[in-house]
């Protein structure tokens, strides 16, 4: 069940799409903007930490998807998200709605 209002998407002007190869090592997933919505698919067969701001570890994390999970925020998000994943291969498909 979606955690968001059909009304904030239908108000977004555009959807901004990316890829993010999974790594080992914490790296920026978007940079900061204003952003009605933000959805992650972990297309990898490891667990993704997410965090927003400018840190992230995997003892250090705002959310956790598990391999082949997805997760969107419940509310608007202008930060910067980080990312690491528990080891290499597959990629985060991300989806902001500005």
């Amino acid at each position: 069940m979606p955690l968001h209002s059909d009304e904030s998407i239908a108000a977004s002007q555009s959807v901004l799409k990316q890829s993010v190869a999974g790594q080992a090592t914490a790296i920026k997933l978007v940079s900061a903007k204003q952003r009605r919505l933000i959805t992650f698919y972990n297309d990898s067969p490891n667990p993704l930490y997410i965090d927003f701001g400018s840190t992230v570890s995997k003892v250090d994390f705002a959310v956790k998807i598990p391999a082949q999970g997805y997760y969107e925020s419940p509310y608007p998000v202008s930060l910067a998200v980080m990312g690491i994943w528990d080891g290499v291969g597959g990629k985060a498909l991300i989806r902001e709605f500005i």
